[in-house]
């Protein structure tokens, strides 16, 4: 893929149907969170061993870079303390699994709460189907106000050709009279 038709795709993406997103922006406000881990025991973080997010966040937005000098000192100085950095009990890796089961999979994830899982519990009770729901609901009544509204009109207009009918007739009649 090329550059400009990677930046044809992150523009479209941003202005997609889920750009503004409760859900995903949270989800990615969290993952972003995670990334800036600090580990009490070592002090370590991302950023203590040259791995920082972009400066420009318009439209790098969670990226990071890499000083490879920064890190490989870190990695030589304290190679068990990145180790632990990276996949201990309460490493940036570690962290970022359990965002993904809480946001993303599971029966009982919040993506499966706001979409559900296919032949899931979720599947029939999510939120967007409940949504769903109650907007067939809606435009079923507002189909029934219309073809209630409709009717009343032709009844009104089918009443007033009547009594159209009715007066040409009476104008027909006293036409007569005085002729």
């Amino acid at each position: 893929m090329s550059d400009s038709e990677i930046e044809k795709l992150e523009k479209k993406a941003q202005t997609g149907l889920l750009k503004n997103d409760s859900y995903l922006r949270n989800f990615a406000d969290d993952m972003k969170l995670t990334m800036t881990t600090m580990l009490e025991k070592s002090g370590l973080s991302l950023e203590k061993i040259g791995i920082n997010p972009v400066e420009d966040y318009s439209t790098q937005n969670g990226l990071f870079t890499i000083d490879e000098d920064k890190l490989l000192s870190a990695i030589e100085e304290n190679p068990d303390g990145i180790k632990e950095l990276f996949s201990g009990k309460d490493g940036i890796v570690t962290k970022l699994s359990d965002n993904l089961k809480d946001h993303a999979t599971g029966t009982f994830s919040r993506l499966a709460k706001k979409a559900g899982v296919a032949d899931g519990v979720t599947a029939n009770t999510n939120e967007m189907t409940k949504d769903i729901e109650e907007r067939k609901k809606l435009i079923t009544q507002m189909q029934t106000a219309l073809q209630e509204k409709e009717d009343a009109l032709y009844t009104k207009y089918s009443t007033l050709e009547s009594n159209l009918a009715s007066l040409q007739s009476q104008q027909s009649s006293l036409s007569s009279y005085f002729q």
